[in-house]
């Protein structure tokens, strides 16, 4: 899903799509990254966090909040992995949700609110012709704060063709999401970033 949403109606949208999701799909490993509207309104982050920890509260699947299912990488039982945990570990440990943002003031160990700065590397979203640097490009580890882990920078990668749009069989199985196009430009993303292969 990738659409924009009013934060009055997030918790409605939250309960509709993803504890549904989590509810149907009890291995699924979800990652969210939200991307905040708030350009010279800076002052409302902190609204905006009180929200995301209020909903994250309130929302269950199956009477576990979604706070408890959010992952958290200073949580204890990671403490001695020197990578990202496995997608077993993650669904033994319950925490199956990552939650990424692009504010620095949204941070939270506590309810596993990620500053996507810190974890990830990403390329710019518009076009296929080049794979080039969105943000953290030529940065291969993990830079949380008041933290020692050295795991590996997750790779985010955009493949957007903006001549298809964004509605049209374009987008789907074949066209520009087939192998043919995805493989090669997963290989020019790599070329370019270090080497990093996409997790998203």
């Amino acid at each position: 899903v990738h659409y924009p949403f009013d934060y009055g109606d997030f918790e409605t949208e939250m309960q509709t799509h993803l504890v549904r999701f989590l509810e149907e799909n009890e291995e699924a490993i979800v990652a969210i990254n939200f991307e905040v509207v708030d350009e010279g309104q800076a002052a409302m982050r902190p609204t905006i966090l009180n929200n995301l920890k209020r909903t994250f509260s309130n929302l269950s699947v199956h009477g576990v909040s979604l706070t408890n299912m959010t992952f958290k990488y200073d949580s204890e039982i990671w403490a001695d992995h020197d990578e990202w945990p496995t997608l077993i570990e993650m669904q033994s440990s319950g925490q199956r949700l990552f939650v990424f943002h692009d504010r620095s003031e949204l941070r939270s160990t506590e309810y596993g609110f990620i500053f996507r700065d810190d974890a990830m590397k990403e390329n710019f979203w518009e076009g296929l012709d080049d794979c080039t640097a969105r943000y953290q490009w030529d940065s291969n580890r993990v830079t949380f704060p008041n933290s020692n882990l050295s795991w590996s920078r997750l790779f985010f990668m955009n493949h957007f063709d903006s001549v298809v749009g964004t509605v049209g069989e374009g987008l789907l199985g074949g066209g520009i999401n087939g192998w043919g196009s995805l493989y090669p430009r997963i290989k020019q993303c790599m070329d370019s970033n270090g080497y990093s292969k996409p997790n998203f």
